[in-house]
């Protein structure tokens, strides 16, 4: 065990306040990213409660012939929130292939509802689930 007498002199020592005082800015910022989130995503507007949800989504429009992946990031029993490196095009109906971590994915028929900016090379979008297609296994 180290004390601190024994640290090099290159090694910087937080103080026990420092460490409070940097905690407490961490804390601060964490509320500021929540509080941001659910403005972006028009949490307050929402009729049903959506949970935290992340995991891969593949986006299948054979209507478009368009394909890309995703991560979601919020779920309810009406739509889907997802990240997709790609813009997403509005009112597009696709099937989305939602991947459980017990190797088998639920295919949903949804329709994008909106698609925005999600900082620099993302985007967020919001999805109205149609219909349960079924379960893949992989």
């Amino acid at each position: 065990m180290m004390l601190l007498q024994d640290a090099p002199p290159s090694t910087p020592v937080a103080s026990p306040r420092s460490v409070s005082s940097e905690a407490n800015e961490i804390a601060l910022w964490v509320d500021d990213l929540i509080t941001e989130s659910q403005a972006f995503a028009g949490h307050n507007q929402r009729a049903n409660t959506r949970e935290a949800l992340v995991c891969a989504v593949e986006i299948e429009s054979k209507l478009r012939q368009w394909s890309a992946s995703a991560f979601s990031r919020d779920i309810s029993e009406t739509g889907i929130g997802l990240i997709t490196a790609v813009k997403v095009p509005v009112r597009m109906p696709a099937e989305l292939s939602v991947q459980r971590f017990d190797g088998t994915a639920m295919k949903v028929a949804a329709t994008c509802v909106w698609c925005k900016p999600y900082g620099p090379n993302w985007y967020a979008s919001g999805w109205a689930f149609r219909a349960l297609i079924g379960v893949r296994r992989f």
